[in-house]
């Protein structure tokens, strides 16, 4: 079975795309901001670059 970001970046190869813009969730752990699993892993498996802004920065 696919997962979300398994099919959006065979859509964005297939599409030629030049990069990928996603929404992040982050969490705290121990103060610090910590990137969620999603937009992390797609970042690691794209060969396209992935722009994951922080919320309200594209408001």
């Amino acid at each position: 079975m696919l997962e979300n970001r398994d099919e959006i970046l065979r859509v964005a190869e297939e599409d030629n795309a030049s990069i990928i813009v996603i929404g992040k969730s982050t969490r705290k752990v121990r103060g610090i901001r910590v990137m969620g699993s999603t937009a992390r892993r797609m970042s690691r498996m794209s060969r396209i670059p992935v722009l994951a802004p922080l919320k309200g920065v594209l408001n």
